[in-house]
């Protein structure tokens, strides 16, 4: 399935009913499911970032999207969503000559969970080419 649009929510609310409710602004806004939703989670010190997840996963199961990515997680938070049994389909992470994060610990980890990584960044923000 392609879509030919993206949309971007940011909440704080953890629950299902948030979840669903953004889920329907989503495929309003595109005309149909959206393949992929990439997750992203502001404040690792509240630990509901797992229970967000964990209800993306509902939709999920649902049909009312298609694969649930992880977006900018660090290792140990990943790990806390792949636990949970979360089924996280990429983490998208910078990464690049400059920023070279993802070798400590995250590239070992995706690697052995069989985990792909969506890496952006890869010319440094254009550091590293002509047209910074």
């Amino acid at each position: 399935v392609t879509q030919d649009a993206t949309t971007t929510q940011v909440t704080q609310d953890a629950s299902l009913a948030e979840a669903r409710r953004v889920n329907a602004n989503s495929r309003a806004a595109l005309g149909g499911s959206p393949a992929m939703v990439q997750f992203h989670w502001w404040d690792y010190s509240d630990p509901r970032f797992v229970d967000a997840a964990s209800h993306l996963a509902t939709l999920r199961d649902e049909g009312l999207l298609g694969e649930v990515a992880a977006c900018n997680f660090d290792v140990a938070h990943l790990r806390a969503l792949v636990d949970a049994r979360v089924p996280i389909a990429a983490n998208q992470v910078q990464y690049s000559l400059l920023d070279r994060r993802p070798e400590n610990g995250m590239l070992a980890f995706a690697k052995a969970r069989g985990l792909p990584l969506a890496c952006f960044g890869a010319v440094g923000g254009g550091w590293l080419s002509d047209a910074y």
